[in-house]
C-alpha cells in the first residue's frame, strides 16, 4: 500500500500545546506540547488504528481532501503522511 495523507485538525490549547485529531477516523485523537510533537503523537495513534484494522477489516478509511475539513475559529489543518508498509516494518507494538 502506498502512502496515505490524512488531514489532521490542530487546535491550539489556551494553556499551551495542541490537541490534534483525524476527522476521517473517529477516536483517533492525541496532543502535544509543540506542533511537531502533536504530529508525531497522532502518527502513533494512527498506527495503532492501522494495527486494529489489519486484525479486523484490513483497511483504514480513505483520507478526505484537506479543503473539505470543517474548522472552528483558531483551528488549522496539518496533513499527516502515513505509510502502512513502513509502519509495519518498524515493528511497533502497543505499549
Amino acid at each position: 500500500m502506498d502512502k496515505l495523507y490524512y488531514p489532521a485538525i490542530m487546535h491550539p490549547e489556551e494553556e499551551g500545546g495542541y490537541s490534534i485529531w483525524l476527522s476521517d477516523i473517529p477516536g483517533c485523537v492525541s496532543q502535544g506540547e509543540t506542533m511537531p510533537e502533536a504530529v508525531e503523537n497522532i502518527k502513533d495513534a494512527l498506527g495503532l488504528f492501522y494495527e486494529d484494522a489489519v486484525e479486523g477489516s484490513g483497511t483504514l478509511p480513505a483520507p478526505a481532501a484537506p479543503k473539505s475539513v470543517e474548522l472552528e475559529p483558531g483551528e488549522f489543518v496539518a496533513v499527516i503522511e502515513f505509510s502502512p508498509g513502513e509502519y509495519l516494518k518498524t515493528g511497533r507494538q502497543r505499549l
